[in-house]
């Protein structure tokens, strides 16, 4: 008998920001899915959470984009300030931003705007990720900008 096993779908993700919060956190893709199930009575597998851990937390991490514009290497992935831009960059797109996100993000942005620093990536140090101090007219948004040196 032939068993046809469907691809799984990463529509039974209803929360990705948390699933994604929940694997930056260091849990177990069968804590996630456990976790899933309990929370949102949804039954999901392994496979579905090994893609979502490869399509959203493996591709964003290694994406280029406007607040992150350098080639970040692996074992600075893990880094707040990584996390940070990210959560900015959804909040300016438009997308939706957990709770707990947002807070963490705002005081982040306090921290960052009280103290006249912004964000550059330094691959050689140990977080990857330091804070220097805003450039007047330079640095315009919460990075130093690596075209602009």
């Amino acid at each position: 008998m032939d068993q046809h096993h469907a691809e799984p779908s990463l529509d039974a993700v209803r929360d990705v920001a948390e699933a994604t919060r929940w694997i930056d956190q260091g849990r177990s893709i069968e804590w996630v899915r456990q976790e899933y199930e309990r929370r949102y009575n949804v039954q999901t597998t392994r496979e579905l959470w090994e893609l979502f851990v490869h399509t959203h937390v493996v591709r964003e991490r290694t994406a280029r984009s406007a607040l992150v514009p350098w080639d970040v290497l692996e074992q600075h992935q893990w880094s707040v300030h990584l996390a940070m831009l990210r959560v900015e960059e959804w909040r300016r797109s438009g997308h939706w931003v957990s709770d707990g996100d947002v807070t963490r993000h705002a005081a982040w942005r306090q921290s960052l705007d009280a103290a006249g620093l912004v964000v550059d990536y330094d691959p050689g140090s140990d977080d990857g990720f330091v804070l220097v101090p805003r450039r007047a007219d330079v640095d315009e948004d919460v990075i130093r900008d690596p075209r602009r040196l």
